[in-house]
C-alpha cells in the first residue's frame, strides 16, 4: 500500500480511507500530500470520507484548459446518435455555462480538476 500509516491518529486508527487516498493518486497522478489536501476537502466540503463515497458522486476528471467544454460534450454525447445532422453546430461552452455547471461541483486539484454530481 502507498499509505501505510503515516494519516493515523495517536490510536493507529486511519484518519483518511486509504483506498480513497491511493485511487486519488492513481487516477489523478498528484503527490501523496495533495491526495490528503483532496481527501481533507471532499470530507470538509462534501461528506465524502471513503471511496464507495466517492465513486457515487463522481462524474468526471479533466486535466484540459477547456474542460467545461470538453465535460459538456461529454454528457451530451449520451444524447446524439448516429444520424444526428452534422451541419448543427453545437456550442459546448454554451451547453455548460447555461445547464450543466448547475448539476456539479468542481473540485480544483494542482493540474486539473474533478466535477461530482451535486445531491
Amino acid at each position: 500500500r502507498l499509505f501505510r500509516g503515516e494519516y493515523t491518529d495517536a490510536n493507529g486508527i486511519p484518519n483518511f480511507d486509504v483506498d480513497l487516498l491511493e485511487h486519488l493518486e492513481n487516477t489523478l497522478t498528484v503527490t501523496q500530500s495533495e491526495c490528503v489536501e483532496l481527501a481533507v476537502t471532499l470530507r470538509d466540503d462534501y461528506g465524502i470520507t471513503d471511496l464507495q463515497d466517492y465513486q457515487d458522486v463522481f462524474a468526471y476528471q479533466s486535466e484540459e484548459y477547456n474542460w467545461e467544454s470538453e465535460f459538456a460534450e461529454h454528457v451530451g454525447e449520451d444524447y446524439l446518435n448516429t444520424d444526428f445532422p452534422t451541419f448543427i453546430v453545437i456550442d459546448w461552452q454554451a451547453t455548460w455555462d447555461c445547464n450543466l455547471r448547475y448539476d456539479y461541483s468542481v473540485l480544483e486539484y494542482s493540474d486539473g480538476v474533478i466535477l461530482l454530481h451535486n445531491n
